[in-house]
């Protein structure tokens, strides 16, 4: 990968908050950084400065370089003060220690509600600040448009009901492309709630909510007949994309085969162009009753995926019960392949572990050229990211997806020597 290939970004440039306590460390990633664009770097010795520079002065902040090890406030410590007072577009964790540390670490970041967070090992490289920093101006604005909030609303049950009457709940689209074609073969979709008065949130903000208001069944099915509609609609065009989408546990319920098959008939939508997708976790979890409406969904043509694999490991003994046709390797783990050995080693078990059952897979969370090359080299079918194509909503996705080659501009930047 080169270092002298343009990147699209601002043209006004960017703006850049490096916190690090080693002097040597934070004086070079400041100097790589305004190499590549950046109009003005803040240093940080300490996450007690960064903190205070921003309840100073963090206004139109874009990325964030933050070092995992320092004292008093760690790099999760700032990053998480940081993101409760300013809202970069781009937020990376660096450290030179053992890889799996700094996966466990944003795994942990994650889980605390920092999104899209990105890890690099030390020394940091122009050509790893350079995929961060490309970011920039790929997607990382277009996905800041419609980042959704994990808190839960005040009042959320009364709200909940108010929303699905209004149609607030929909299906934001993510397009899917194989690893040998220039077209999206498929796309997911991610359940949002556009909740006019207070902005966007993720299923995290209100699902469990929902359930313990007997509100999911109805949720689900309203957004499910969206995505039915939208299945019917691009096939009468021509354009046959299989939707994947995830089910919660408790939205699948004895009846949903048949509500199921019913709705996407309803929609002149034929059920194979819906695959759910239920998480590892979920699946090593669910009881007899679960197993079997997933049997008898896939048994009335429905598709079924096991997400965010490689988190929890499921053996082939489980595989040998799910009729799933896909699997989709864990984010975290696509994310942190470039520089860790051992989520390598794992991506390359899980893809053989699919193929030795006839199984897609899947390379989620693809959002830099580092990222993608990695997918492609292990032997993943299908990638998707940020990268790639942001997550967007139908009117959006609509327009993007009738472009000749939304790839045209993308790859260009990326260095990336093998095809998609």
């Amino acid at each position: 990968m080169t270092t002298d290939i343009d990147l699209v970004l601002p043209a006004e440039g960017f703006r850049a908050l490096v916190v690090d306590d080693d002097d040597m460390s934070r004086h070079v990633a400041a100097a790589i950084l305004k190499r590549f664009g950046a109009r003005e770097v803040i240093e940080a010795a300490s996450g007690t400065q960064a903190l205070d520079w921003a309840d100073r002065d963090g206004s139109g902040l874009d990325l964030v370089l933050c070092d995992l090890r320092m004292p008093q406030y760690d790099g999760l410590d700032t990053l998480t003060g940081l993101t409760m007072r300013v809202r970069p577009s781009v937020l990376v964790l660096a450290s030179a220690a053992d890889p799996r540390l700094l996966r466990a670490a944003a795994d942990m970041a994650a889980r605390s509600g920092i999104e899209r967070l990105h890890t690099i090992t030390k020394p940091v490289t122009p050509e790893k600040i350079r995929d961060v920093v490309a970011l920039l101006g790929t997607t990382a604005v277009c996905t800041d448009r419609w980042r959704a909030k994990t808190n839960t609303p005040h009042d959320c049950s009364t709200k909940i009901i108010r929303g699905m009457a209004s149609g607030q709940f929909v299906a934001f689209y993510q397009p899917r492309w194989n690893a040998s074609c220039h077209q999206p073969v498929a796309v997911e979709a991610k359940l949002r709630w556009r909740n006019l008065g207070e902005g966007l949130f993720a299923p995290e903000a209100f699902l469990q909510v929902a359930q313990s208001t007997y509100l999911l069944d109805e949720l689900m099915l309203g957004v499910l007949g969206q995505v039915a509609s939208d299945c019917s609609s691009w096939h009468r065009r021509g354009c046959d994309l299989r939707v994947s989408m995830d089910a919660p546990l408790g939205f699948l319920t004895s009846s949903l085969p048949r509500r199921l098959e019913e709705l996407f008939t309803s929609h002149n939508a034929l059920p194979e162009q819906l695959t759910l997708e239920i998480s590892e976790a979920d699946w090593l979890q669910a009881g007899e009753l679960v197993h079997e409406v997933l049997t008898r969904l896939c048994m009335r043509g429905f598709g079924l995926a096991i997400g965010r694999f490689g988190t929890g490991y499921a053996g082939a003994k489980q595989f040998l019960n799910a009729p799933a046709t896909e699997i989709k390797i864990s984010s975290a783990l696509v994310r942190a392949a470039p520089d860790d050995p051992a989520a390598s080693m794992a991506i390359a078990s899980c893809v053989a572990l699919a193929r030795e059952f006839g199984l897609v897979t899947i390379a989620d969370g693809v959002e830099t050229s580092r990222h993608l090359e990695s997918a492609l080299q292990l032997g993943c079918d299908r990638v998707q990211g940020t990268l790639l194509g942001p997550l967007m909503p139908i009117e959006e996705f609509e327009r993007w997806i009738a472009r000749p080659n939304p790839l045209t501009g993308v790859l260009q930047n990326t260095g990336v020597t093998t095809p998609i």
